[in-house]
């Protein structure tokens, strides 16, 4: 299979990040600069650029450009996958989510189930905070999961403000808007 345009120029960039002609934290040429010295479209820069970054080989830095990112001490040892390369095999949710809970085991009491964010998007200092008032005031609540149809007090604070905003209550007890 042939490579896209934007690959090939993605692949010369990647290259001289691996021969160390740009090392981490340098700046890279800018989309226009790199799309005249290369002569290809700017669009074909820009996706080269975006498939490097999305690679974590470089980081956009918002009104300056383009830099090679700090790689961890470790990172030699990690080789970018191919996704061609690979043979995949199709998996079921059940076999999916039976992994989890196989991982799960080790630790049951951190198990958070299948969707769990990368740590450094946790705006941790705030959420320990958040935590520790939950803790404090209301400890039942704060470590159990609320079954159908969800927590009393939240629901009557969310039918009071639907109520307040011009919505009207039906027989049943539903919030419906007024016609």
């Amino acid at each position: 299979m042939k490579e896209t345009l934007y690959g090939q120029v993605a692949e010369k960039i990647l290259n001289l990040i691996h021969n160390g002609v740009l090392k981490e934290g340098d700046k890279i040429p800018s989309i226009r600069q790199l799309s005249r010295e290369l002569k290809v479209s700017i669009n074909t820069a820009k996706e080269a650029y975006w498939k490097l970054e999305r690679q974590n080989y470089i980081v956009a830095v918002p009104q300056s450009g383009f830099y090679v990112k700090k790689r961890p001490a470790d990172s030699s040892l990690r080789e970018v996958i191919d996704p061609r390369r690979l043979d995949p095999q199709e998996v079921s949710l059940c076999r999916i989510y039976g992994a989890f809970q196989d991982l799960g085991q080790c630790t049951p009491e951190v198990s958070l189930g299948i969707a769990t964010l990368n740590p450094e998007f946790w705006p941790t200092e705030k959420m320990g905070r958040f935590f520790q008032e939950a803790m404090r005031y209301q400890a039942d609540e704060s470590c159990n999961y609320i079954m159908p149809p969800g927590y009393k007090q939240l629901r009557e604070q969310i039918a009071r403000q639907g109520l307040s905003c011009g919505l009207e209550k039906t027989e049943t007890g539903a919030i419906v808007e007024r016609v």
